[in-house]
């Protein structure tokens, strides 16, 4: 019970109402947590269908116990492009203190490092895709159409691939010592 209201938070349905045009699927649900020496992804797209993972740590997260790494604004490359993108050092690491709700379009390349520190580091995962389209999701519709409420600086962020307030921090300080 208390996993489902995480997953069916109102402002977590608002986000995902906001960026798919039909009615909410819930796709997956995954409890994950990386053994010492596991856990390492490549970088990886999902299928390409509309669809936004929303994961959130239940433990603290660093590169040293396999935090979440991205490549900003991969979503919108074409597919040639982005081996060239993760080879680019355009990669960012998504550290930070749990809990932390992270926002990722499936299309943006994205991947889960290698746990070097042996500590746990839980974390759950949901899938909201657009009903509209079948693509084997094992759940019904959840929401009817969106209603499309402002929500207040994230949509911005989540346009562009991903939310996270890590992602702009180390983006920032990327910045200032560039």
């Amino acid at each position: 019970q208390a996993l489902r209201s995480v997953i069916l938070d109102e402002t977590c349905m608002q986000i995902a109402a906001r960026l798919l045009p039909e009615a909410l699927r819930l796709d997956t649900v995954v409890f994950r947590e990386p053994l010492h020496r596991f856990g390492g992804q490549r970088l990886h797209t999902d299928p390409p269908f509309p669809a936004f993972t929303f994961t959130l740590t239940l433990a603290a997260s660093s590169r040293l116990n396999g935090a979440t790494r991205v490549v900003p604004d991969s979503h919108l490359r074409a597919d040639q492009e982005l081996d060239t993108m993760a080879d680019s050092g355009r990669v960012l690491w998504v550290e930070g203190d749990a809990p932390q709700l992270l926002i990722i379009d499936n299309r943006l390349m994205h991947g889960g490092g290698t746990n070097h520190t042996g500590l746990p580091r839980p974390l759950v995962y949901w899938v909201l895709r657009d009903a509209a389209r079948d693509h084997g999701g094992r759940f019904e519709a959840l929401l009817g159409p969106p209603d499309h409420a402002p929500l207040a600086g994230l949509e911005s962020e989540i346009l562009r691939g991903c939310s996270s307030r890590a992602i702009r921090d180390r983006q920032i300080q990327q910045d200032a010592e560039g």
